[in-house]
This record gives structure tokens, C-alpha cells and sequence, in this order.
């Protein structure tokens, strides 16, 4: 008796468990996420034979009905936000069992390969495609999932099951009450998620993005040095990476890799260090008989990463997107008819810079002393040859407007006496040497003193 009340309890605390998990997920996790419309999409799809994986920016870069016309294909986007490579595996083997893929597109950014922990699989990606499978499958996706160390070492692989305890809405009553209200009121997935993301526009087969470019970044660039450093690349990462190689070579699948676009102001900053790193991957690729094309380094006459093509500091909007796939749609065309393209990329640093005919942005650099101030350094990112005059300024709050520190001119640097202690923001302008029109590209800094 006592065995059969003590199974009795413990069936009742897992129903329990299992109700009030379900609630939890139903109230918290965000209704219309960009994983669950690429997994309700894709299950809906007849007819798949090329695929494009990766994180966000293969998302909202790869335009799937532009390739079809391009390259005669099916294609479906399978990238979602911040896409793991198992993760990116996992697509391409689901893809390959349930249709028989011939080509793989693998989004690549150096942050994806970098020595940071791998995301745990506790995400989006899987949760969001347990509703579609079967027990055994679900099963399979698990332990897949848990065969890579830094997942189920992770605390976090344990909430596999628990979505909402790791993707909820904002934790506020009104967030949660609109999530709620989206579900029960028959809103479909893809206007959730433009709800949810204002600007951003689903278009089908897994792909959607931004529509505009915001006013700031047309002349205030974010750089991917500042927001995720210099990448030091990770021997477990690229061991992930060749698992995705292996399973493609053995299934004879066409596996092609692209380094997506940065912004030009981006990969000026992060300076010949770039060109190197990106060697290490086409070596990588090369000794797997895979082909890599470095669109970073593309050359004017292939493609050019205009400021106006980006939403934010690091995907593309509509027109970014639209201008990249035509580009690369068409020089896998090239490739596939027997062409040799290599001339289309630069080599080499300087190569790059001498394709770059404007100024893209500009770095600033504070040191504070007692005994000297506030002393700025300014770096133009431009194109070689391109001379530039600089402007400092910083902003008087009692008077609220900016004053100049030093007029436009060739020096790059300025040095700035508080009178007295506090925060100072501070502002570089840059514009080419001899124009009298406004600032092309400007960086501020709030400096305490």
C-alpha cells in the first residue's frame, strides 16, 4: 500500500508539473517568434532541395524567391536568431531526411566561430520544433543536442523542456496580457511577430527582414569590434563546423560557405586582422574541397555594402538583402557554369581599402589625465587616398547645443580642460578635406572627468 501511494504522489506531482508547465509556456513563451514561423513554414513546405542556414543575419540576408528564379531551385530559409552550428546541422539533416536536399548555403560570421560558450540548445530553435515531431524524434533531437559538451555541461540543457523559464515575453502584466490576447484572438503567427518586432516584415519560405535604414546610422555607425571584439576562433566551434562538412560530403550534398556582409565601417575597423582570419577559414574550407566566398572582401564590380543597406549595425534591410542574393545568386551561376571567380575578391588589406571610395565611419578614442584633460583620437575608416578633416566638439548642457572644440582640419586629435568634474560628450565629425558640406559620419563619447 505504501508503494502504491507513494507512485500515486508522484504521478500527482508530475501531472501537476506537466499542467503547470504547459500554462507557463502558453502565457510566457513570445507568440509569432521568428523559429517557430520558420518551423511552421518549413513543415508546410512540399518540396525543398536547397536550404540556407545560420544566425540572424543569413535571415534576414537570403531572399529564397530571388534564388529560386536565379538558380531554377526550391529553396526555404532555415536561419534563425542566434543559430548555433549543431543547431545549423540539425536544419540540414532534418532537411535532408524529409527531403532529400542537394544544397546547403552556411551562413558564416566570425562571432558564430569565437571562443564564447556555445549558446545552450535551450532556445528557440528546438522548442519551437518538438510540436511538429514524433516522441522518438523529439528524443533524437535531444540527445544530438546533448552529444556536444558545452551543451549538456550547461545547467541551462536541463530546461529543454521548459521553454518559458529562458524565451518569455517582457515580464510585465501588458506584454504578457498581449500574448495571451494574440493566441486566443486568432492572429496569425507572421502579423505576431511583425507586432512583436515593429519594421520587420516576414516574406515568406523563412525569410523576412527590415524595410528601412535608420536615421542615425546613416552617418552613426555602430563597429563590430565595439559591440563583439576581435573573434579568437574556437577549436570546439570548428569541430562543430566539420561535423556539418562530414554529413554533407557523405550524403553528397553541395555545401557552400558565405561570409555574409558587415558594414564597410566594420571591417575597416576591425583592419588587416580581418583578411587574415578570413585565410584561416578559406584554408579550413579548402582542405574540406568546400567552397568559401568572402563577400567582406567582394570588389566594387561584385558587390558593395552601401551604408543604406543595413537595418542596424549588422543585418541587412530590404534593399541590402535584395542587392546581396542577386550578386551571390549570380556568381554561383558563374561557378557552376565552370568560371573561375576568384578575381571578384580582394586578397590582401590594402587591395581592400584601395576598393572603398568614401568615408564609412570613424573610431574615437578618450585617455583622461589630471594634469592634461580629456584627450580625443580620432580614426577615419575611408578608403585609401581619401583625405580627411576632422571636427571636435562637445556638448554644453546649460545652453543645450554642441560647441566646437576645434574647427574642421587635418588633425586628428584634440585635447578638451573640463573646468570642473562630471560626464562630457564629446563628438568627432568627419567629412573629406576640402568640403564645406556637413559631417559625412560622426562618434560620440560620454567621457567622465
Amino acid at each position: 500500500m505504501r508503494i502504491f501511494n507513494a507512485c500515486v504522489k508522484i504521478l500527482a506531482i508530475v501531472l501537476v508539473f506537466a499542467l503547470s508547465n504547459t500554462v507557463l509556456n502558453y502565457v510566457l513563451v513570445p507568440y509569432g517568434s521568428k523559429s517557430e514561423i520558420m518551423w511552421t513554414d518549413y513543415y508546410a513546405q512540399d518540396d525543398i532541395d536547397t536550404i540556407f542556414v545560420g544566425t540572424s543575419i543569413t535571415e534576414r540576408t537570403i531572399d529564397p524567391s530571388i534564388i529560386d528564379k536565379k538558380w531554377d531551385c526550391t529553396s526555404y530559409n532555415m536561419a534563425t536568431p542566434l543559430q548555433q552550428l549543431p543547431e545549423s546541422l540539425n536544419a540540414i539533416e532534418t532537411a535532408y531526411r524529409d527531403h532529400g536536399i542537394t544544397r546547403v548555403v552556411l551562413g558564416i560570421d566570425f562571432d558564430l566561430l569565437d571562443e564564447d560558450a556555445m549558446l545552450s540548445p535551450s532556445n528557440a530553435f528546438l522548442s519551437m520544433k518538438f510540436p511538429h515531431e514524433s516522441i522518438s524524434e523529439q528524443v533524437a533531437d535531444v540527445t544530438e543536442a546533448l552529444s556536444y559538451a558545452s551543451y549538456w555541461e550547461s545547467r541551462d540543457s536541463l530546461n529543454m523542456l521548459c521553454p518559458w523559464i529562458y524565451n518569455h515575453v517582457d515580464p510585465n502584466p501588458s506584454a504578457v496580457i498581449q500574448n495571451v490576447k494574440m493566441r486566443l484572438n486568432g492572429t496569425t503567427l507572421y502579423d505576431a511577430a511583425e507586432a512583436n518586432e515593429p519594421g520587420w516584415t516576414y516574406r515568406g519560405k523563412g525569410y523576412g527582414t527590415y524595410s528601412k535604414t535608420p536615421k542615425s546610422l546613416k552617418t552613426t555607425q555602430a563597429l563590430y569590434v565595439d559591440k563583439i571584439g576581435r573573434a579568437e576562433f574556437s577549436d570546439e566551434k570548428f569541430a562543430c563546423l566539420q561535423d556539418i562538412c562530414d554529413f554533407c560530403n557523405q550524403n553528397g550534398i553541395e555545401l557552400i560557405a558565405v561570409n555574409l556582409p558587415q558594414t564597410t565601417a566594420s571591417v575597416l575597423d576591425y583592419g588587416a586582422e580581418f583578411v587574415e582570419q578570413s585565410s584561416e577559414l578559406k584554408a579550413f574550407f579548402a582542405s574540406q574541397d568546400i567552397a568559401f566566398y568572402e563577400f567582406n572582401l567582394a570588389k566594387s564590380s561584385l558587390f558593395v555594402a552601401k551604408d543604406e543597406y543595413f537595418s542596424d549595425w549588422q543585418h541587412m534591410n530590404r534593399d541590402g538583402s535584395t542587392a546581396f542574393t542577386k550578386a551571390f545568386a549570380n556568381l554561383i551561376n558563374k561557378v557552376d557554369a565552370g568560371r573561375d571567380v576568384s578575381d571578384q575578391f580582394c586578397e590582401t588589406f590594402d587591395e581592400y581599402c584601395a576598393e572603398i571610395d568614401r568615408i564609412a565611419g570613424v573610431r574615437v578614442e578618450a585617455n583622461v589625465t589630471q594634469d592634461v584633460g580629456i584627450e580625443l583620437q580620432a580614426t577615419a575608416l575611408a578608403g585609401s587616398g581619401i583625405e580627411v578633416a576632422y571636427r571636435f566638439s562637445v556638448y554644453d548642457t546649460e545652453k543645450e547645443k554642441w560647441v566646437t572644440l576645434q574647427k574642421y582640419g587635418s588633425s586628428n586629435s584634440c585635447v578638451f580642460e573640463p573646468e570642473e568634474r562630471g560626464n562630457y560628450k564629446v563628438r568627432c565629425e568627419v567629412r573629406e578635406a576640402g568640403s564645406k558640406g556637413a559631417c559625412v559620419k560622426n562618434k560620440t563619447l560620454t567621457v567622465y572627468y
